[in-house]
């Protein structure tokens, strides 16, 4: 005599025949024969991840938008910067001696970053610093421009360097 038995899965393909002869296969769901429609809408939450996924899927594109804005406006931010530390930097070794070099070598060089960038340079020559501002929108590195009180901003970058003469 076998006293083992094996589990009956609660999603079994177990034959069930009825009292009129017709095979049906077990699924493990409940027949909702007698009941409404309303009755089986409301009482099965059969799918309902899958709304709750539609739901929530605009929120997390809102949310990934702005956080492609903001990381692009600071991907700018840092561009901006390396271009003014370059022209500093050709600036304090001699490679452009004038104020207006300067700056129209700032304005060619970060015109992939922004058209309507704005490069300030002053040249110490008693204390032998050259420092060179910029500043520029933010809407114009925020291609989505979902944050409308960030694209209303500019954004400055500033960078010193020691003449070297």
């Amino acid at each position: 005599m076998n006293t083992f038995s094996a589990p009956i899965p609660p999603y079994s393909l177990v034959r069930n025949y009825t009292n009129s002869n017709v095979c049906e296969w077990n699924l493990g769901m409940k027949r909702s024969l007698g009941r409404t429609i309303c009755q089986r809408f409301v009482g099965d939450d059969f799918g309902g991840i899958s709304v709750e996924s539609a739901l929530w899927a605009p929120i997390y594109a809102v949310f990934f938008a702005l956080i492609a804005d903001v990381s692009l406006a600071l991907n700018g931010k840092s561009q901006a910067q390396r271009v003014i530390q370059d022209v500093n930097r050709l600036a304090s070794y001699g490679y452009i001696v004038e104020e207006d070099g300067v700056e129209t070598r700032a304005e060619s060089a970060m015109a992939h970053i922004s058209a309507n960038a704005q490069v300030d340079t002053t040249i110490d020559d008693t204390n032998n610093i050259i420092t060179t501002v910029a500043t520029f929108p933010a809407e114009d590195v925020m291609p989505l421009g979902l944050l409308t009180a960030f694209t209303n901003l500019e954004i400055t970058v500033v960078a010193f360097h020691v003449l070297e003469s």
